[in-house]
């Protein structure tokens, strides 16, 4: 029986629960049926044995006496006796109760009362002639006594000479109610249905209940009876089953010791087990009872299962055709109702991919169209004014290229040109506009950093895409096909963006005279050139290098625009709109300071939301969406310095690289996400800046509490709580705003209280035997001390804070999980040591992989 054969989740756990458990009851039924019924014929057949072992033994007593003096008398034969003592045998069996008469009986002298020589051996006056033994011959059934009127017993002995020789019989009458009287006087004589019978014949002596009245066993063929005569021949006790299960009647019997009877009694079968016939159809009631239950519970609970998962199956359908307003109603905790929510997330999630589809179509970064979405108006027609940085590119000489090329070749270079340019796009967080011809129109908007950083990124793609014409070339070369040179423009402008269409179909795009400028810029481009605008340069800076500079005169402008072929530089020293950066240390400090809260809150987004999506990193840790909003958010807003970055996903660059970096950023976008994937809020956004291998700049900010941790070596380590309040997040770097922003903070270590016992921190999701060693020795050296627990950085901040003294790490850790606590656990006045020579944690090694440390303050 396979199991889709149910077209019902009832009948399917109907049958794999009511089957089962209907099966264990029948076993335990029949089984618990077999066991009692043998049982209670096990104890009738010891009663009812008992009771007639008990009544034959009752015959045997009463027949005991007569047939002693009976042997008594035959053995008196061998003492040759007189005929008086003969007499007093005689005289006594005459006299015991229940007997009628005695009978001697001699045979002919002539032939049998001679001794040896022929002479009669007559004694007495005659009654009795010598005779030498006695042996009993034969016990007569019941008959009518002429002389009593009653039914008499005799029993017979013939008396033998010294040769063996018969000469003459002693013959007792006894009554045979005499015999009888304790059986019939026996309650369970007369209620039971018994008799006594011949061993051999089967006639039956005596009877009671419905026997009376049978002659003999067997004699209407009854097959209980027929059994039962060939057992009392073979057997002297035992008991017979009728047919039947169970059986209609049972029989027992048991042989008299005296006679050749069977004492027998019969029981109806169904009255014997009575009482486990009763269980068993209690039992089977109690069953019936029991599955009607369990299945009264499988149809209450499933009915209401199989009602959401009928509604789940249903809504898939409309969900199918597109239809995304209606959820299912959660009515339980359960599997189901997790089944549900389910159900309702991937109905949320699919409205949002068509939404992102119908809205920026289908070459859009994800991640990117659901912060755009998060905008008030990103569901309404209409948009607003807002400066972009608009990018276009086309192939240079495609269309005369085409006309030499078949169809199917030029929509296969065509593909292969697209496959490798809309990644990049995506990439980097460009939204297409529209594809014309072969021509890519699309913009960046930008949403979470600042203008300048977002033309920087568009510049950046542009770069891209150019490198990618080179592997593309190669690619259409070893097919036989023309080489592609493209041609890009790059403006930054003010534009309307928003949704364009109607309410039924609409699309996230630009409009304005900027999107028309930049398509005109383009055309000023020369193969494998990026032609930007003026306003591009004055964002970008010396960022980009110069390849040419020309004044164009483009359709729609009066005057005269100048155009600027740029390709990439060198990221070192740079210059922001005419103002030096490279050394500006405020700068770098508030834009580490408003990235980690900018990151923080994306890292929010996703901590509240249910799509806490888990992968696993390459070293089997732990990497979320968080993880990547948080990294991108950093990247875009530090990048404008061209100071490199080490983070977890820049590991892999070569030392050799790595080790001529005089500064750099390091970066841990999200420390703690085993802490994020528990929600417990111990999680952080750390950036540090070090220089020379040692951190002399470090932020963390904890998204969870709002606390700000930050410092910088010629200002010392701060604190804040309440940045988002503060407007932390909305300042502008190196302004004065910012800096009023920030003069709240609170100075570190706090004032703590002089009674406060000796504290170790510990790490919450790595301890270690080491750690417990070292803390048991920490006890035994400062007596009191007190353990706290805590995930990521905020260890060290609680350090710094002055709320604990000594951060023992004995376990592994990256530069980047301590880089930025150690920038400010140092500027609080304590230290950070290596745990095996007590020198400073040093940065940018050729082995990130941190060794054992011990951060403490040094009163500690």
């Amino acid at each position: 029986m396979r199991l889709y054969h149910f077209k019902t989740l009832r009948a399917r756990l109907t049958a794999l629960l009511v089957v089962p458990v209907l099966l264990i009851l029948l076993v335990a039924g029949i089984s618990g049926f077999i066991f009692a019924r043998g049982v209670m014929l096990d104890q009738w057949n010891e009663s009812v044995m008992l009771n007639l072992e008990r009544a034959a033994h009752e015959i045997d007593t009463r027949l005991l006496r007569p047939v002693e003096l009976m042997k008594m008398f035959s053995q008196s034969g061998t003492d040759f006796p007189g005929a008086d003592l003969l007499e007093v045998f005689v005289h006594k069996l005459e006299t015991l109760p229940g007997v009628v008469r005695v009978n001697i009986g001699w045979h002919s002298p002539s032939s049998n009362g001679r001794s040896r020589g022929g002479t009669p051996n007559v004694m007495g006056d005659g009654r009795f002639i010598r005779f030498h033994r006695g042996a009993f011959t034969k016990i007569a059934p019941p008959k009518i006594d002429e002389h009593l009127g009653a039914q008499t017993v005799s029993v017979t002995m013939v008396l033998m000479d010294a040769y063996d020789t018969p000469v003459g019989s002693l013959e007792i009458i006894i009554r045979f109610d005499y015999l009888m009287a304790d059986i019939t006087a026996n309650v369970w004589w007369q209620k039971a249905m018994a008799c006594i019978a011949d061993r051999a014949s089967g006639r039956i002596m005596l009877s009671s209940g419905t026997m009376q009245g049978r002659e003999k066993l067997a004699e209407a063929d009854d097959p209980l009876e027929g059994k039962l005569l060939k057992a009392i021949h073979q057997d002297n006790a035992g008991t017979i089953w009728g047919p039947g299960m169970p059986p209609e009647r049972i029989a027992g019997f048991h042989s008299l010791d005296t006679f050749p009877w069977a004492l027998v009694v019969f029981a109806d079968g169904k009255t014997i087990l009575a009482p486990i016939i009763n269980f068993r159809n209690g039992f089977i009631l109690g069953a019936l009872a029991l599955v009607l239950l369990i299945y009264g519970i499988i149809r209450l609970n499933v009915d209401r299962m199989s009602g959401t998962i009928r509604n789940l199956s249903e809504r898939a359908v409309t969900v199918a055709a597109g239809e995304y307003e209606e959820k299912i109603v959660v009515e339980s905790h359960d599997e189901i109702g997790k089944l549900a929510i389910s159900f309702n997330t991937m109905i949320d999630g699919l409205r949002e991919r068509d939404t992102i589809r119908n809205t920026f179509g289908r070459y859009v970064d994800p991640d990117f169209a659901r912060a755009l979405l998060k905008q008030p108006d990103a569901g309404r027609l209409g948009g607003r004014r807002q400066e972009v940085a608009i990018l276009m590119a086309d192939i240079i000489g495609f269309t005369p290229m085409a006309e030499h090329l078949s169809p199917e070749e030029t929509l296969d270079a065509l593909n292969r040109y697209f496959s490798a340019i809309i990644p990049l796009v995506q990439g980097h967080r460009g939204i297409i506009v529209d594809f014309i011809g072969d021509a890519i129109l699309a913009f960046f908007e930008p949403v979470d950093q600042s203008i300048e950083a977002t033309v920087y990124r568009c510049v950046q793609c542009a770069f891209d895409m150019q490198a990618a014409m080179r592997k593309l070339n190669r690619e259409l070369a070893e097919l036989d096909l023309p080489a592609l040179k493209m041609g890009i423009g790059v403006h930054s402008g003010p534009v309307v963006v928003g949704n364009i269409g109607s309410l039924t179909r609409k699309k996230y795009g630009i409009v304005g005279a900027s999107v028309n400028m930049t398509q005109r810029i383009q055309g000023q481009a020369e193969a494998g050139e990026t032609v930007v605008s003026q306003p591009v340069i004055d964002k970008v800076g010396t960022r980009v290098s110069v390849a040419r500079s020309f004044p164009a005169a483009l359709k729609g402008v009066s005057t005269r625009m100048k155009l600027t072929a740029i390709h990439p530089g060198e990221k070192t020293h740079y210059r922001l709109r005419g103002n030096p950066v490279a050394e500006n240390r405020t700068l770098w400090l508030h834009t580490a300071i408003i990235s980690s809260v900018k990151a923080g809150r994306a890292i929010l987004d996703v901590y509240d939301s249910t799509n806490m999506v888990v992968e696993k990193k390459a070293d089997n840790s732990p990497l979320t969406l968080a993880d990547r909003r948080s990294h991108d958010i950093i990247m875009a807003d530090i990048d404008v310095f061209g100071i490199p970055v080490l983070s977890e996903e820049g590991r892999n660059i070569p030392f050799a690289e790595r080790e001529q970096w005089p500064r750099m950023w390091i970066v841990d976008p999200l420390d703690g996400t085993k802490e994020f994937i528990k929600r417990n809020g111990e999680f952080t956004v750390n950036i540090a800046l070090a220089e020379g291998g040692v951190p002399t700049m470090g932020v963390i900010y904890v998204p969870v509490t709002d606390t700000l941790y930050f410092a910088d070596r010629e200002q010392g380590a701060f604190k804040i709580d309440g940045c988002k309040k503060g407007g932390i997040d909305d300042g502008k770097p190196g302004g004065s705003a910012m800096e009023s922003r920030l003069k709240h903070a609170v100075r570190l270590p706090l004032q703590q209280a002089k009674d406060r016992p000796f504290t170790i921190i510990g790490s919450r999701s790595h301890a270690t035997p080491e750690l417990e060693a070292y803390v048991e020795r920490m006890h035994n050296q400062y007596g009191e001390v007190d353990f706290m627990s805590s995930g990521s950085s905020l260890k060290i901040c609680l350090v710094a804070e002055g709320r604990a003294d000594i951060y023992p790490r004995l376990g592994p850790t990256m530069e980047w999980d301590t880089a930025a606590g150690q920038a400010i656990v140092v500027a609080s006045g304590a230290q950070v040591v290596r745990h095996d020579n007590g020198k400073a944690l040093t940065y940018n090694k050729e082995d990130l992989l941190n060794p054992w440390f011990i951060v403490q303050r040094k009163n500690a």
